[in-house]
């Protein structure tokens, strides 16, 4: 059976090292996923530097530029010595993170969406974007909690960057 689905050109390319950021509200597990994803490309045999990102407003309101929070990870096969600068992958799981940080990402990046919450959209001319209702997902099995987690396992999927094992 062939599938007639269009495909898509995926321009493929070696990197020594990729960056990611998280991003979204004090509260949205961040740290939590960040540090789950930097344990598993840790376990994937990959280099890597960590740089959590904390805002100084404790429990700011939701939906505020003031309460993102974040979580940056660079990793490779070879030695990684910084967090990195601009990040080939964007996590967000909140509005301002999208508007806030979508400039930074590296032409022909990632952007990861949770759709559920975010409303606004990447520029599609200059990413690839990643759009899923992780919130919603989440409150399916029971808790929006997990949206963070969702949001962890669809990265992998779409990237390789590990086996969900790994986490």
């Amino acid at each position: 059976m062939s599938d007639s689905s269009p495909k898509k050109n995926v321009k493929i390319s070696e990197l020594n090292s990729i960056t990611v950021r998280f991003a979204g509200d004090s509260g949205d597990g961040i740290q939590l996923v960040g540090n789950q994803f930097a344990t598993a490309t840790a376990k994937a045999g990959n280099d890597l530097s960590t740089l959590p990102d904390y805002p100084a407003e404790i429990r700011s309101p939701a939906g505020s530029i003031s309460g993102v929070s974040g979580f940056q990870i660079s990793f490779g096969d070879d030695s990684v010595l910084t967090p990195g600068n601009r990040p080939d992958v964007l996590v967000v799981m909140n509005q301002p993170s999208l508007d806030a940080f979508e400039k930074d990402v590296v032409d022909g990046g990632l952007i990861v969406v949770d759709t559920s919450i975010v409303e606004g959209r990447p520029d599609a001319e200059r990413l690839d974007a990643l759009m899923i209702p992780a919130t919603n997902m989440a409150d399916e099995v029971g808790t929006p909690k997990v949206a963070n987690v969702v949001i962890m396992g669809a990265l992998a999927a779409k990237t390789g960057a590990f086996s969900l094992e790994m986490v």
